[in-house]
């Protein structure tokens, strides 16, 4: 079957001069019998590391003929392809080569073969390697002709250390008060290789956030061989304390955390002592939950079990017998 190429971009491969082993083409390639050398430059090749060994194999897929526009009158022709040759390649690091099969680096038309870069990197870096490859064609009127010599580029990382050893914890202050917004997040680093970056989900980008609402928040950082860790942290909502609180009324404040899967704790203050009543009714009216708490006078609270209740939302009810007050909270399953 003939397979159309376009010659102008055609190949991404490498050459050596000095022979050392021979690669394996990629079965999967071979079988889907597209041409050119895969993976491409945009999908990329693998990372290298200091002092780890390197290898990386690329496949080539020759087709039988290809299509040719020379200049009018003439137009488009079919031209058979004799042969791709990788006739150089630049810009790899210290310490790895590269090798064709078969050896002299000339692939013949409707044929595959592979080139490999291998070996120990010796210095880390950001490596452009760039390959050159020449195609010659038979075609009527102009006979056997080489294409033009096309260059070929791919990216090659080689990090400093041989594998990622960064990782990171997390600690935070919580809000103060209702609406004060003030909690802060930080993450400590251990491990990886500076310099390292900072990215919270609010956009700060320093080893410690601040002037966080309620809610939580995720930190990506990144080292200096691209390596991140991630991590989470959950600010609580700022509560009343005692001191704010008028001792002379009944008050109830908002559930908290709320969502919550770990337990809730609920808040109220009494002007005396008193005996006050507890209900959680579900979302149909069913009651779940029913006790007497025989509270001081000020600031009281009761606590809401992780096993209390299955996620679903709920209406919590606290009576003093004079006042009442209902307040809505939401059990999540995660």
């Amino acid at each position: 079957m003939k397979k159309i190429l376009v010659i102008t971009a055609l190949f991404c491969v490498s050459l050596s001069s000095n022979i050392y082993a021979q690669c394996t083409p990629d079965p999967a390639v071979v079988t889907a019998g597209i041409p050119g050398l895969f993976p491409t430059p945009t999908e990329g090749i693998d990372t290298g590391w200091v002092g780890v060994a390197y290898s990386e194999t690329l496949t080539m897929v020759v087709p039988q003929d290809t299509s040719l526009t020379l200049p009018a009158p003439i137009g488009t022709i079919t031209a058979t392809i004799n042969s791709v040759t990788i006739t150089g390649v630049t810009g790899l690091p210290a310490g790895l080569a590269e090798w064709c099969s078969p050896t002299n680096c000339i692939y013949l038309g409707n044929s595959t073969g592979c080139i490999e870069f291998s070996g120990t990197p010796t210095t880390a870096g950001t490596y452009t390697v760039t390959v050159t490859v020449v195609v010659n064609v038979d075609a009527p009127i102009v006979g056997a002709t080489d294409a033009p010599p096309q260059d070929i580029i791919y990216t090659l990382e080689v990090m400093t250390t041989g594998g990622c050893t960064l990782s990171s914890t997390i600690s935070s202050t919580d809000e103060t008060t209702p609406g004060a917004a003030d909690g802060t997040g930080t993450v400590s680093i251990s491990g990886g290789t500076p310099p390292f970056s900072y990215l919270w989900s609010d956009g700060q980008t320093t080893s410690t956030a601040t002037g966080l609402a309620p809610g939580t928040y995720t930190v990506v950082v990144t080292d200096g061989d691209t390596c991140t860790t991630t991590g989470t942290v959950a600010i609580q909502g700022g509560v009343i304390g005692i001191s704010h609180v008028s001792n002379t009324v009944f008050e109830v404040f908002p559930v908290n955390p709320n969502p919550s899967n770990a337990g809730a704790e609920i808040r109220f203050t009494t002007p005396d002592y008193t005996e006050v009543s507890l209900t959680v009714h579900n979302m149909i009216g069913a009651l779940i939950i029913s006790k007497r708490i025989y509270s001081e006078s000020g600031m009281n609270k009761v606590i809401l079990g992780a096993g209390d209740l299955k996620p679903g939302v709920y209406i919590v009810t606290l009576s003093d017998g004079k006042n009442t007050s209902t307040k809505r909270m939401v059990v999540s399953t995660n």
